[in-house]
C-alpha cells in the first residue's frame, strides 16, 4: 500500500510538472507573435521621484562598474531575456508600480526605434501571480536616450514579504526591418544583491548565470513600488 501511494504521488508530481511546462510554453507562444492586434505603447521619458507612498529600489550606485550586454531579437536564438532576481524586503506586501532599465543604442545609425516587452515571472519561470499578462509591446525611441520606464500600475503585481520574482525586458524587434535585431542593455559588474538568469522559450527552468555576491554581474534596474495598506 505504501509503495503504491508513493508511485501514484510521483506520477502526479510528474503530470503537474508537465502541465506547468505546457502552460508556460503556451503563454510564451501567445507572446511570440503579435501581428496587427498588439497594442503599441510609445514610452515617454519619466523622472522617478520617491515620495512617502512611492518607493524606489535601485540595485546600483555611483561606485558600480557599467558594461554593455548585447540583447538580440527573436532571430537571435531561443533566449527570451536576461533576468535579475528581486525580493520584497519590506515587512508588508508591496505592489509593483513600474520598472526602469538602462540601455545603449546607436541612435545616429537608426533613429526609428525598437520594441520591447517587460518580463516578470516566478522563480520557476512561470507567469507571476494569477498569470499577469503583457499583451502590449512598447516602443522605445530616441527621446528616451539611454533609460526607459515601464508603467505596471494596471497589472496588479503584488509581492508578499520575502516573496521573490525574476524581472527584465525582452527585446522584440527594430521598427526598421533593415536594422539588425539587437541592442546593448546596461549591465553591472561587482557586488549584486541577487542572482542573474537567462529565460528561454522551451519551458526549462531559468538558467542561473551569476550568483549574488561581491564578484557578480547583472542588469542595472530600478523597481518602483508602494506599500499595500
Amino acid at each position: 500500500m505504501g509503495e503504491e501511494f508513493i508511485f501514484l504521488l510521483c506520477v502526479n508530481i510528474l503530470i503537474m510538472r508537465k502541465i506547468g511546462i505546457f502552460c508556460f510554453i503556451y503563454w510564451l507562444g501567445g507572446h511570440a507573435s503579435f501581428g496587427q492586434e498588439a497594442q503599441v505603447i510609445e514610452l515617454a521619458p519619466v523622472e522617478i521621484i520617491p515620495t512617502d507612498k512611492i518607493l524606489v529600489y535601485s540595485n546600483f550606485s555611483k561606485k558600480d562598474r557599467e558594461k554593455n550586454g548585447t540583447v538580440r531579437g527573436p532571430s537571435g536564438g531561443k533566449k527570451i531575456a536576461m533576468l535579475s532576481g528581486f525580493k520584497n524586503l519590506e515587512k508588508s506586501t508591496i505592489e509593483l508600480k513600474g520598472l526602469e532599465f538602462f540601455f545603449n543604442y546607436n541612435w545616429t545609425e537608426d533613429s526609428s526605434g525598437f520594441y520591447i516587452q517587460p518580463v516578470v515571472v516566478e522563480e520557476d519561470g512561470l507567469p507571476v501571480g494569477d498569470g499577469v499578462d503583457f499583451p502590449e509591446k512598447y516602443l522605445v525611441t530616441s527621446k528616451l536616450r539611454n533609460r526607459l520606464f515601464i508603467d505596471l500600475s494596471s497589472k496588479g503585481i503584488c509581492l508578499a514579504p520575502q516573496e521573490r520574482v525574476l524581472l527584465g525586458i525582452r527585446f522584440l524587434e527594430n521598427v526598421n526591418p533593415e536594422t539588425p535585431n539587437k541592442f546593448d542593455i546596461t549591465v553591472l559588474s561587482g557586488k549584486m544583491d541577487d542572482s542573474t538568469y537567462l529565460l528561454y522559450w522551451d519551458g526549462r527552468l531559468p538558467e542561473k548565470i551569476y550568483d549574488s555576491g561581491k564578484h557578480s554581474a547583472g542588469l542595472k534596474y530600478s523597481v518602483v513600488y508602494k506599500l499595500k495598506e
